[in-house]
């Protein structure tokens, strides 16, 4: 799982396939699709046995919610102020 940190928050997400495959003598970019889950509490990981063939041509990038993972300000963010 990997993680890229934006305004202080550390968002995880998943990528299935390569970024460059080999092409003649050089190298080039495959396309990327966001994999964006359908709303509060769910998960790409769902979908992953209808995309994984799909990473054969494309890079498959989904994010983790932050509520099912790590992704987080800190250990406090997702408590109510007046708890």
């Amino acid at each position: 799982m990997m993680f890229a940190k934006v305004n202080g928050t550390k968002i995880y997400f998943d990528v299935e396939g390569a970024e460059l495959v080999p092409e003649g003598d050089s190298w080039r970019k495959k396309p990327v699709c966001f994999v964006i889950h359908g709303g509060p509490g769910g998960e790409h990981i769902g979908f992953k046995p209808f995309l994984t063939p799909l990473s054969a041509s494309m890079q498959i990038s989904g994010r983790r919610p932050s509520r099912l993972d790590h992704s987080c300000r800190g250990i406090d963010s997702h408590r109510r102020k007046d708890s």
